[in-house]
């Protein structure tokens, strides 16, 4: 006959988990880290860390409040607890400080210390915030206002410097103009001086001369250029 057509996949709503998603609490095994941060998330719980404020056994070798270690029991070691109606109720021993750590946050009472801390850190921050008086603020204002006028007044002088160094450049670069034109007209006038005169025949005083001062020789170069002035 034909094939048996294989088993349909059983149907789940779009927000159930695929089957090998869900972790059941008595499977025995153990939550992974992972999955007690998500679990702890899905919930609004905070997994509080142990510390010498919240712990009256100290140091907390768990890491975690209300969660102690008890090595006797290797498979599971993480024992959480938490005191209700002043006695120490379990709530049962765990493979990972962060699954017992979960346990505790699910109680009552973890739930209530933590809204207590909160509610002390709010009240400490806002004891800080001091309110403030109508001098105060005017004093401030006053500061604020001094600040704003000296910052103005740093501003036009840096503008009036910049100012007058562009001045100042406008007028080296005009004076080094001038001087250049005057400097180009007295080479011309030397150029057509050059061209006009007769070649000069050659000096004997050229020649290095054998006696003598250096002196006398610098005057006698000195008259020599002077004469064809």
């Amino acid at each position: 006959g034909p094939p048996t057509p294989p088993p349909a996949a059983p149907t789940r709503t779009p927000n159930e988990p695929p089957a090998a998603e869900v972790r059941t609490r008595g499977d025995g095994q153990p939550l992974t880290l992972a999955e007690v941060a998500a679990q702890a998330e899905a919930e609004g719980l905070t997994l509080v860390r142990a510390s010498a404020a919240n712990q009256s056994s100290w140091p907390n070798q768990s890491g975690y409040r209300n969660v102690s270690v008890h090595l006797d029991n290797k498979a599971k070691p993480f024992k959480a607890s938490v005191a209700r109606d002043g006695k120490k109720l379990h709530l049962g021993c765990f493979v990972t400080a962060e699954e017992a750590a979960l346990h505790v946050a699910r109680t009552p009472e973890a739930k209530a210390a933590l809204a207590e801390a909160e509610a002390k850190v709010a009240a400490a921050k806002a004891s800080a915030i001091k309110p403030r008086t109508s001098a105060a603020q005017a004093k401030e204002d006053a500061k604020l206002a001094a600040k704003a006028a000296l910052v103005q007044a740093r501003q036009e002088q840096k503008e009036l410097l910049q100012h007058h160094r562009q001045q100042l450049e406008q007028h080296r670069q005009q004076m080094a103009a001038q001087q250049a034109q005057m400097l180009r007209a007295a080479a011309e006038r030397q150029r057509q001086r050059t061209a006009s005169a007769p070649p000069a025949p050659p000096v004997a005083a050229a020649a290095e001369p054998t006696t003598g001062s250096t002196d006398e020789l610098i005057q006698q170069v000195l008259r020599g250029g002077g004469g064809g002035r």
